[in-house]
């Protein structure tokens, strides 16, 4: 007996794109796959799955399913999916099937690349870097702006050299800027829709996001905090400007908020620290 699906049963797409008109089947031919574009919001490439696949392309093998190409309005074609098919193509010369899609706006071929993707196992700093809300671009100019105190030291895409990873910016300022507290406790997409609606709802966002950015600069200054550290910090915070105007922890409390052993107050990834790493930031931070 074959069990009905309810409609509550299915997935819940992250995004939803409108999309106007309807995508085009061609086929690129060789000497034009090197005219496509990697979008900025893209996973980096995998060598290792790149020559296996050209490896079973080079025997014969085939992948039915088109990639997917975004037109934007200045004429420049960007893959937004099957990237590492088309480095293959590349590597053996060979021209490939593309879905081709006139898009308007960057903001919807981030959110196509999302929905697209969103059935895959990608690493969070990629989700964030390719969301089009709010919270997207928040993190995004933090980490672009270089008169930010967190100017190219977030983990967004294949950045390398950062100190702080994207999930723990996003979730210390869903902590922060958020109004329930389980909003920065859920999957990166749940937190990131909490991020966006919390940029449009809460007052003095810009205020207090630049006041976090410099005290997460100054108390993390010496290495990578353990995430749930980022948000105990964002918690007492908030609860501090609750009522008053963003202010910075004098220069006594300070030194000892950058001399907290992390180790020591947060032991694991279990949730029951947070309350813990919560305390040991209170207590230093008492103005």
């Amino acid at each position: 007996m074959n069990t009905p699906v309810r409609k509550k049963d299915l997935p819940i797409p992250p995004v939803l794109v409108k999309l106007t008109g309807q995508p085009k089947l061609v086929q690129i031919p060789v000497d034009q796959l090197s005219h496509i574009k990697v979008g900025e919001y893209q996973r980096g490439t995998e060598r290792g799955w790149i020559k296996q696949l050209a490896g079973v392309y080079a025997r014969g093998g085939s992948n039915p399913c088109p990639i997917q190409v975004v037109k934007r309005a200045n004429g420049d074609r960007y893959v937004v999916d099957g990237q590492q098919r088309l480095e293959a193509h590349k590597l053996l010369g060979l021209p490939i099937l593309a879905l081709t899609w006139n898009l308007e706006d960057l903001e919807t071929e981030r959110d196509l690349f999302v929905l697209l993707n969103w059935h895959k196992k990608i690493g969070a700093s990629y989700v964030i870097n390719a969301w089009s809300g709010e919270g997207g671009d928040l993190i995004r100019r933090l980490n672009a702006k270089v008169d930010s105190p967190l100017y190219q030291k977030i983990a967004l895409g294949d950045h390398t050299g950062f100190r702080y990873t994207a999930t723990s910016i996003l979730r210390s300022f869903t902590t922060l800027l958020g109004n329930d507290e389980r909003s920065s406790n859920g999957s990166t997409l749940d937190v990131l829709h909490a991020l966006d609606l919390a940029c449009k709802t809460t007052s003095r966002v810009e205020e207090k996001v630049a006041v976090f950015s410099d005290l997460v600069g100054k108390v993390f200054k010496e290495y990578r905090p353990p995430f749930m550290a980022m948000m105990a910090l964002a918690r007492v915070a908030k609860d501090k400007w609750a009522k008053k105007t963003p202010y910075m922890p004098t220069g006594l409390e300070l030194s000892a908020l950058v001399r907290i052993n992390w180790d020591e107050v947060i032991p694991g990834f279990k949730w029951v620290y947070f309350d813990l790493a919560v305390k040991a930031v209170a207590k230093r931070w008492k103005s």
